[in-house]
């Protein structure tokens, strides 16, 4: 069986619920761009990766979305809500311990608070699709997320990969995905790391 060395966290939809924030962010950025927004369903049911495919937008707009995005959120951050149960289960295990994220690392801290302290590093302001490159750094990992572009990019970076299905992306779209392992729930979680750690 194997075992892992690092464990590798995104931050949104993985360790805090901040998917009302996004979704007024996105439609937030949308109409300063005049873009029509996304509905609260069309945000539901697909991801954010093929939301902005549907959109067809070119690499320069989706740059300036994310930056209109991403200071609509550092202003809101004190709203998303830290998911308790999942960040006590993480403090168990003594590997080193990583968050790699696009949301920025002032964020992550100020919401994690005194929380933040059990993770080895925090690497922010990931862009759209370049996490790979980070990813790369943690060969002997394995990275928990809620979204298909990340999966495509531990893909990419040739780590394995844990689909969390209480985040952004529904688990249809994240089976499509085929990560390594998909988990439901925190009971799942400790399962997985008990095997694996």
């Amino acid at each position: 069986m194997k075992k892992y060395k690092t464990l590798l966290f995104d931050f949104d939809g993985v360790l805090v619920d901040s998917k009302e924030i996004s979704f007024e962010a996105t439609n937030y950025a949308l109409s300063k761009l005049k873009i029509p927004n996304v509905s609260k369903e069309e945000f539901d049911r697909h991801s954010k990766y093929e939301l902005v495919k549907k959109r067809k937008l070119g690499f320069i707009k989706i740059l300036i979305l994310l930056f209109i995005a991403k200071r609509f959120i550092a202003k809101h951050i004190h709203e998303v809500i830290v998911n308790q149960n999942i960040l006590h289960e993480i403090s168990k295990f003594t590997l080193p311990k990583v968050i790699i994220s696009s949301n920025s690392t002032k964020n992550i801290q100020s919401s994690l608070g005194d929380q933040s302290m059990q993770f080895t590093k925090i690497i922010g302001n990931m862009g759209f699709s370049n996490k790979a490159k980070k990813l790369n750094q943690f060969k002997d990992g394995l990275y928990f997320t809620d979204e298909v572009r990340d999966i495509l990019e531990c893909k990419k970076a040739g780590i394995d990969v844990c689909a969390v299905t209480w985040g952004f992306d529904s688990k249809e779209e994240l089976l499509k995905s085929e990560p390594t392992y998909l988990i439901e729930n925190d009971k799942d979680f400790i399962s997985l790391l008990s095997k694996h750690t």
